[in-house]
C-alpha cells in the first residue's frame, strides 16, 4: 500500500503482470506493477548507500513499443522535482517521463543464447533498444547496473562488474 506514483492499471498493467507472472507465491494476489521511478531510486540510494542495482525481468519488457522511465515529478502548477520528497501528498504531483523505443520480443530460447553471449559481450549482447534502455538507466540514476536478468534461471543473468 505504499506509494507508487508510476504504477500502472488496466490492460497495459495486465499484460505486463501475465508476463512477468507477477502474482503472490502463497495467496496468488496480483502483485502491482509499473514504470521505473528513478527519483524514487535516487532517494533510496541515499538513505541506503547502495553502490550498484541488479536489473531484473528484462525479458519481460520485450515486445513493447515503448518503454518509459520516471524521471521527476510535477505538481498542478508545474513545478518540477527531480527527487522523491518524503512528505508530499502523492496525488498532487504526477510523474514526468522520458520514452524510448522498445525492444524484439524473443524466445525463451534466444534469451538464454544473449546470456550465454553476455558472459563475455556484457550489454552488446542485448537487443540494441534493450541495451539503450539499461544504458539510460545507468546515466540517469549514476549508480552501476551490477547485472541484469533476462529469465528466472540462474545462468540467464548478464554478470556486468
Amino acid at each position: 500500500n505504499g506509494p507508487f506514483p508510476t504504477e500502472l492499471f488496466g490492460k497495459e498493467a495486465e499484460k505486463l503482470r501475465e508476463k512477468g507472472k507477477e502474482y503472490g507465491a502463497t495467496t496468488g494476489r496480483a502483485r502491482r506493477v509499473g514504470w521505473l521511478d528513478i527519483p524514487m531510486l535516487k532517494t533510496s540510494s541515499l538513505l541506503n548507500g547502495f553502490n550498484g542495482i541488479h536489473l531484473t525481468k528484462l525479458d519481460v519488457l520485450s515486445g513493447l513499443e515503448e518503454i518509459k522511465i520516471c524521471v521527476s515529478y510535477s505538481d498542478k502548477s508545474g513545478k518540477e522535482l527531480s527527487h522523491f520528497p518524503l512528505d508530499f501528498q502523492l496525488q498532487d504531483f504526477f510523474p514526468k517521463y522520458v520514452s524510448l523505443r522498445g525492444f524484439e520480443a524473443l524466445s525463451e530460447e534466444e534469451w538464454r543464447e544473449t546470456a550465454k553471449k553476455g558472459k563475455k559481450g556484457g550489454l552488446c549482447a542485448l537487443p540494441k533498444n534493450a541495451g539503450s534502455y539499461v544504458e539510460k538507466i545507468i546515466s540517469l540514476l549514476k549508480v552501476p547496473v551490477v547485472s541484469v536478468s533476462i529469465g528466472p534461471e540462474r545462468e540467464e543473468t548478464i554478470w556486468l562488474k
